[in-house]
């Protein structure tokens, strides 16, 4: 069984591997904020990022919509190894705290370093984009971009670098919050060694059977998304893309992603989207679990489901 390992971009990724499998131990990237620069440097220069030294530029962060404060250095957003007090502010003598943080990140670091270069491990790589607050850690959209967002490019110089760093077997698994994003990145990497998950903008803690859906535990048989391919009603269609999900789509446009799982399916909206059949408040998943195997009666199933689900004018699928 390969081993699930967070690689950031933030805590998400750590919990979503939590809820599925009960792992206590810690490694570097999974309680921080980390752009995708820092994560490739870390690979490249061997950890150097959480090196904390005293001569390291490091600076208060202030979250400007939350208003809780951490240590950023380096590309590195260090956001729960600091108290804070009541008004989420970090304490003046934050300094003091170093020697300790840095004895721990070495600690971490060299854990996953030995980790990662077992030649008998298997790995799934995880990353995740889909913290409903890792907008605080850009000043626009550019920026966020620039920082977290999931690209073609960032894969390839990933692959490249957890190759140089001496990975020899492994899978990257990428949270994505950004619909298109996602099914542009499984168009590009027909590749065993790579897949994209829809997941939206998630809060803490994410539900459980969601989490399970993405790491594909428990998952069902390879028709299951091919029965209930298809169109249905006013325009709305599923159309599988993998083994693993379907995009759901009305007038031509993706809307959402189905995904299949032990016992029915899990739909996961993009609450961006103007054919939204529910605009639920961000950062929620709307799940819709639906079927029974065997699959012969799921497309009734799913439309009695759904309507059940979903009251007023809309009519899904």
């Amino acid at each position: 069984m390969r081993k699930l390992v967070s690689l950031g971009f933030s805590c998400q990724s750590r919990f979503c591997i939590y809820l599925v499998i009960a792992d206590h131990r810690l490694l570097p990237f999974d309680y921080n904020v980390t752009t995708k620069a820092a994560l490739l440097a870390a690979f490249r220069y061997d950890g150097e990022i959480f090196s904390l030294r005293d001569e390291d530029v490091m600076e208060v962060y202030r979250a400007p919509k939350e208003g809780r404060e951490g240590i950023h250095t380096k590309g590195v957003y260090l956001w729960h190894d600091y108290a804070v007090t009541e008004d989420l502010k970090i304490l003046p003598n934050w300094r003091e705290g170093l020697p300790l943080i840095r004895q721990e990140y070495a600690a971490m670091w060299g854990r996953f370093r030995s980790l990662l270069r077992s030649p008998d491990e298997q790995f799934t790589f995880v990353i995740s984009n889909t913290q409903i607050n890792l907008g605080e850690y850009a000043r626009d959209f550019q920026d966020f971009s620039d920082k977290f967002r999931i690209t073609r490019d960032f894969i390839l110089d990933l692959k490249e670098a957890l190759t140089a760093f001496g990975v020899r077997d492994f899978e990257i698994l990428v949270l994505n919050r950004n619909l298109r994003d996602s099914i542009e990145l499984n168009h590009a990497f027909l590749a065993s060694w790579f897949r994209s998950v829809f997941a939206g903008k998630l809060t803490l803690p994410t539900n459980g059977q969601l989490a399970a859906s993405v790491f594909s535990v428990g998952a069902a048989d390879s028709t299951a998304l091919t029965s209930v391919a298809g169109v249905y009603e006013s325009g709305w269609r599923i159309v599988p893309l993998s083994d693993h999900g379907a995009a759901i789509t009305k007038a031509g446009e993706p809307v959402g992603e189905l995904r299949s799982m032990q016992g029915g399916y899990i739909a996961v909206f993009d609450d961006d989207a103007e054919y939204n059949p529910y605009r639920y408040q961000s950062g929620r998943w709307r799940t819709i679990l639906v079927g029974q195997n065997p699959l012969a009666a799921v497309k009734p199933q799913l439309r009695l489901c759904c309507q059940q689900y979903f009251s007023g004018p809309f009519h899904w699928p």
